[in-house]
């Protein structure tokens, strides 16, 4: 049995992001599968830093370096406001395909798991990326690996509920996360996806984002 979970990664361009924020908002509004009050988020809290986001877009359209700082500052906020709220998704609907579809965000299909002997799983490392705020991981190729899912978590790494998908990719040798906050420790993890299923997760690593 497959079950359907949150993308919960993001665009980098900043009017795709706003246009991403401003869609879940009016998807989830009123909306009768996800009945607020919720728990640890809420719609009024997205909506302060849509209205936010905008105005600090329009401000820095003249290229004035503080504004553009402050822009990305509300990006930044936004982006984990719109985590919580996609977690808080995924909880509720609990695989309901017709609930995920309804809440503005992207989804897709989890291959389940299929234990046929041990399939292997990387082991991971990371290090500081060039730019501010970003982390490279990367593990050895596996053996039959089509491709390789990451996770990330800047919360308690032993409560599942609190990894969200950062990205899956094609290859693991070098893996860019970005946009993270300075100062914030991060744990990120990663599995392999064969023609059998997924993988077991590899050992957490975490690393302070400078």
């Amino acid at each position: 049995m497959s079950t359907d979970r949150v993308i919960i990664s993001f665009p980098a361009a900043i009017v795709a992001f706003l246009e991403l924020a401003r869609r879940v908002l009016m998807a989830l509004t009123g909306n009768p599968n996800f009945p607020e009050p919720w728990v640890g988020c809420s719609l009024a809290e997205l909506g302060e830093c849509v209205e936010r986001l905008q105005r600090a877009v329009d401000e820095a359209k003249y290229h004035d370096s503080q504004k553009i700082k402050y822009r990305n500052q509300v990006k930044e906020e936004t982006k984990q406001v719109l985590r919580k709220i996609a977690n808080y998704v995924q909880l509720v609907a609990a695989g309901n395909i017709q609930a995920l579809q309804s809440s503005g965000f992207s989804f897709q299909k989890e291959r389940r798991t299929f234990h046929l002997g041990q399939l292997p799983f990387p082991e991971l490392m990371l290090k500081h990326g060039e730019r501010r705020g970003s982390i490279i991981a990367k593990a050895r190729a596996l053996p039959g690996a089509g491709s390789y899912e990451v996770q990330l978590t800047d919360k308690d790494p032993n409560i599942e509920a609190n990894w969200a998908g950062y990205c899956n990719v094609k290859t693991c040798s070098k893996i860019n996360i970005n946009d993270l906050v300075s100062g914030q420790n991060y744990w990120v993890r990663m599995r392999g996806i064969f023609s059998a299923g997924a993988g077991d997760w590899s050992t957490p690593v975490t690393i302070m984002s400078l």
